[in-house]
Order: structure tokens, then C-alpha cells, then sequence
């Protein structure tokens, strides 16, 4: 199953590069809310985020590694909330949002969550232009002009995020 979603994304990632370009990406989090996206050459600038450091957190429910990053990425937004802002994107699988939030709620995830299937113009997006393969847990780290400082593959050590975090705000 999870070689056949790759290859229909795989698909859809090669006509979305052939397609006119697009500046924006929207984005629509598990409690409804929008999340828009501007294009830009060094990254994104995140509309309802403004003079935020963002941390884009591409997950998996079922992902060892993501489960054990959610402690981690909880203390980071807590503690640096006036200035940072996680959003999280659930890839792994075709899941409910219910299902989704049952899942943030077990683990205290307070910062925006937004499910594969309205995230998946951003997600082949990354792959086409970040050479991103797929693996999770996948990180990107933004700074306040939104551009992108910084990526991290696997598991990531808290004292290294909050490093690059302070060293973006």
C-alpha cells in the first residue's frame, strides 16, 4: 500500500512541476483553521506567522522516531512561544482528522496539525524542490523572513533544535 501511495505521488509531483508555477499554498489544519504559504526563493513566508520562526515537522503517527520527537517539539514550542511556531504535517498514512486528533491530544501537541490530504500540495512541493525522498520524521527550520535555515532528517537532539532556534529568532 505504502509503495502505491508513493508512486501516485510520484506522479503527481512530476505534473505539478510541469504546471505553471504557483506563489501561494494553503493549508487547512485539523481544527479547520488556514495556514497560507508564499513561495518565495529562499523558502516561505508563513502569512499567520509573521516574525515567527517557523519549524515545518513532517511526521508519521506510526513513525518510532516521530513519536519520540513529539516530547521534544512540545517543550520547544512552549518555551519559545512568543517567537516560534511548529506545524506539524501527519504524512504517513490516509487517516481521519478525528483520528488525528485523538493522536495530538495523547501526546499535548497545542501547535497546528495538518493531515496528508490537505497537505499533500505542499508535501510534493518539498519533494520536487527539496529533494525531500519521503523519510520521517523531516524537519525545516524558517527563519522570520521566512527563509529556510536549516533541515533535519531522523530523530533530532532537543539541545541542536533549540540552538538553531535561538540562533533564527
Amino acid at each position: 500500500m505504502k509503495k502505491i501511495i508513493f508512486i501516485i505521488l510520484s506522479l503527481c509531483s512530476l505534473v505539478i512541476a510541469q504546471d505553471t508555477p504557483k506563489d501561494t499554498i494553503s493549508l487547512k489544519t485539523i481544527d479547520g483553521k488556514s495556514i497560507n504559504l508564499k513561495i518565495t526563493d529562499s523558502g516561505f513566508i508563513f502569512k499567520e506567522y509573521k516574525n515567527k520562526v517557523v519549524l515545518l515537522d513532517i511526521f508519521g503517527t506510526e513513525c518510532p522516531y516521530c513519536i519520540r520527537s513529539r516530547e521534544t517539539l512540545v517543550n520547544l514550542q512552549n518555551r519559545y512561544k512568543n517567537n516560534l511556531q511548529i506545524i506539524a504535517i501527519q504524512v504517513q498514512n490516509f487517516i481521519k482528522d478525528d483520528t488525528l486528533k485523538q493522536f495530538a491530544k495523547k501526546y499535548n501537541m497545542t501547535y497546528p496539525i495538518v493531515n496528508l490530504q490537505d497537505a499533500q500540495e505542499l508535501v510534493l512541493f518539498i519533494q520536487v524542490n527539496a529533494n525531500w525522498q519521503g523519510q520521517i520524521p523531516y524537519m525545516m527550520l524558517f527563519d522570520k523572513k521566512g527563509n529556510m535555515k536549516k533541515d533535519y532528517l531522523g530523530l533530532s537532539d532537543e539541545k541542536q533544535l533549540e540552538f538553531d532556534i535561538k540562533s533564527s529568532i
